[in-house]
């Protein structure tokens, strides 16, 4: 079986495991012999930027997340909801507005069907309050090689509740250690979202000349520092950039 990436380097893989709970990828790692293949796994496969479901090795087990797609808890007076892997941009738009909720999706620039945890464990970026989509987190559960489960140390004694609402938690923060990395398989993670605000406005400005970038990221960097709680995120994009989102790239230049 092959899986190919956004950078033309085909794997092949031994077989893609689709499992629908924790307690599935627990005894999938359990029951493997590490020895003798590598694990890879992936959200859904979509966040284009960063290798899609391609492993970075041939002789690997791929494990793909995508049926793992609860939404388990929301706090609607905090703005704290908890995702599973296979949750879409999508899923969590749709479901806010079904519940006409005051918090916004966290959006980035991948599309509809990209898996909201995957991007944040690549450390993505978006344009919504909240650019840094990695600072969202406020805990999170992820299966270890040996098959334990690790987990905030306020949830370890007990206090589920609290570990979602107190971002810095009991002991070392290591929630960070699971972000572009393989030290484990995250199953949920609990974010932070940010308040949609009464008005929104987007500005698009171009440059006719690139010798001006110099001075508009300084002028970006200026009109950041003094709004800070009103601009969002900037995007600087090319050309080729803004015709990858509006049309299809070429057929005949796929390899």
């Amino acid at each position: 079986m092959i899986l190919q990436n956004t950078i033309s380097c085909p794997r092949e893989v031994s077989n893609i495991l689709y499992p629908e709970s924790e307690n599935e990828v627990i005894e999938i790692v359990k029951n493997h012999d590490f020895d003798k293949e590598y694990i890879s796994f992936y959200s859904r496969g979509h966040n284009w930027g960063y290798g899609c479901n391609s492993p970075v090795d041939n002789n690997t087990l791929v494990i793909s997340l995508e049926k793992m797609n609860t939404i388990s808890d929301f706090d609607e007076r905090n703005g704290i909801i908890t995702l599973g892997p296979g949750v879409t941009y999508q899923q969590l738009c749709d479901f806010l507005n079904s519940r006409e909720s005051k918090w916004l999706t966290p959006v980035h620039g991948g599309g509809p069907k990209c898996s909201v945890i995957g991007n944040i464990l690549e450390r993505g970026y978006g344009l919504t309050p909240i650019t840094d989509h990695f600072q969202s987190i406020q805990c999170l559960k992820a299966v270890l090689k040996n098959g334990e489960v690790y987990e905030g140390g306020l949830s370890k004694l007990g206090y589920k509740r609290l570990d979602k609402i107190f971002k810095n938690g009991l002991g070392p923060q290591l929630d960070g250690a699971f972000t572009q990395s393989g030290l484990g398989i995250v199953t949920e993670i609990t974010i932070k979202l940010a308040q949609r605000p009464e008005y929104v406005e987007m500005l698009l400005l171009g440059l006719k000349d690139k010798s001006q970038l110099k001075d508009v990221i300084n002028i970006i960097k200026e009109f950041k520092a003094k709004y800070p709680s009103i601009v969002g995120g900037i995007n600087l994009m090319n050309k080729e950039r803004m015709a990858s989102m509006f049309i299809d790239y070429p057929k005949d230049k796929i390899k």
